[in-house]
């Protein structure tokens, strides 16, 4: 969602908490509320949605299709209003723009992603390596995470980030919310490349959420590990960075006191925070 005249700047966080909170009304007198009230070195930015929502330019430069270019226009209706992300707020064309809004709001970072299937800032760059827009040369191949191929594939193109932009950037995150897209992408077909359990009723490209699931989501941790890993062993030192990862934190807890319903509750939070 966007703020009218503000495209990029939909929702301003704090990168040092990276959580979901719940609004609440505050018991305390906010008139006073200042930065000088956070403890010195506390990072205020703000942060987009990936790379295919934010940027446009969808055949533009170069760029091959993603796994979401190819998802939007063979399932037009899983979007309400049949819209993609061919244009999207098009930041490609107005990043100066955005980052000039965040300029004048006093802001310190700005966290985006770089698009993998692209590989392109007066603020410290916080930078995601994959929100989630495979490229589809890859799906194609090999059915991008449902394969281990995928590890080495995003070790090479990570590194390319460390070498092309590791001077500028000290701030990366290598996966953006895997559960997420285990799950959207692979057991409910809500997400890109829209696999679901129910592929034959439910218009899918096939799937088995059984344990596609498992095998995307062991994918990931190995990807993550090896862009660490490279980062770590090559770069570290010398670009004097940090790397980690951006996860959901959603909790469960029982419907009732019943025994089925604590080993669901169970069930559930192990696998959002088993991994």
């Amino acid at each position: 969602m966007a703020f009218q005249g503000y495209p990029i700047l939909g929702l301003v966080v704090l990168l040092g908490l990276l959580i979901n909170v719940i609004a609440v009304t505050p018991s305390y007198d906010t008139t006073s509320l200042n930065r000088s009230s956070f403890p010195r070195g506390f990072i205020f930015g703000t942060a987009s949605s990936g790379a295919y929502q934010q940027e446009g330019a969808a055949k533009e430069d170069g760029k091959g299709p993603s796994i979401w270019d190819t998802y939007t226009h063979r399932y037009p209706g899983r979007i309400k209003d049949g819209s993609n992300g061919d244009v999207a707020v098009d930041q490609y064309h107005r990043y100066k723009e955005d980052v000039g809004i965040m300029k004048e709001m006093g802001l310190d970072a700005y966290r985006f992603s770089i698009s993998w299937s692209r590989v392109l800032p007066s603020l410290q760059p916080f930078v995601t390596l994959f929100y989630w827009d495979l490229p589809q040369a890859l799906e194609d191949e090999y059915g991008g995470f449902l394969s281990s191929n995928i590890v080495d594939d995003f070790r090479d193109y990570v590194e390319l980030c460390f070498k092309e932009f590791g001077d500028r950037v000290k701030h990366w995150t290598t996966l953006n919310d895997p559960w997420s897209y285990s799950l959207g992408g692979y057991a409910y077909g809500a997400l890109a490349p829209g696999r679901c359990f129910d592929w034959q009723q439910l218009g899918c490209i096939g799937g088995d959420s059984r344990t596609e699931p498992y095998l995307v989501s062991h994918n990931h941790l190995l990807a993550h590990a090896s862009a660490v890993e490279v980062y770590k062993q090559k770069y570290q030192a010398a670009q004097k960075g940090i790397i980690g990862i951006t996860v959901a934190v959603n909790w469960m807890v029982p419907f009732s006191d019943a025994r089925q319903d604590k080993i669901a509750a169970r069930t559930a939070l192990d696998f959002m925070y088993g991994w």
